[in-house]
């Protein structure tokens, strides 16, 4: 009842949310992952815990992938896709317990998410957990791909 009642109230305050994808090229791109838009603080923390309270895992084994993560020296954490097809649809999951939509990443580019990106079930983002990023897959329709790393920046 109780994520029931979160996900109407975050649902209520939803607004785009922007996410930066790179190419190889150098180039960079804003995402709006939402066409939505709602005047007032915190819509976009709303819209990206709402998709969080109702993202749901396949429920299939996570397949081996060139998919890779890094975490940046400011704690965001970047996928890289090192393959010749693009990725449109991804949502990373963090510990079984984190998730976020991912914005297209270009064959052979890369996409940025803030750790405050990155909600539980429950509306807690990843950086209020003191957890360490032990096991990262990125879903893709209903196909679920193991994430090479996290590496991290060194500072």
């Amino acid at each position: 009842m109780i994520r029931q009642t979160a996900t109407l109230i975050a649902a209520a305050l939803l607004a785009g949310c922007t996410a930066t994808a790179t190419n190889p090229n150098g180039g960079s791109a804003s995402t709006d992952l939402t066409p939505t838009h709602v005047a007032g603080n915190g819509s976009r923390d709303a819209q990206m815990a709402a998709f969080a309270a109702k993202a749901q895992r396949p429920n299939t084994n996570a397949q081996q992938s060139q998919y890779t993560a890094v975490v940046t020296n400011n704690g965001a954490i970047q996928v890289v896709n090192p393959t010749d097809q693009p990725l449109n649809d991804g949502t990373l999951w963090i510990n079984d317990k984190y998730v976020a939509q991912v914005p297209p990443i270009a064959p052979r580019g890369t996409a940025t998410l803030d750790r405050n990106q990155i909600y539980d079930r429950n509306g807690h983002t990843m950086d209020w957990s003191a957890e360490k990023l032990n096991k990262l897959e990125l879903q893709s329709g209903d196909q679920l791909y193991i994430v090479n790393g996290p590496a991290y920046m060194s500072k």
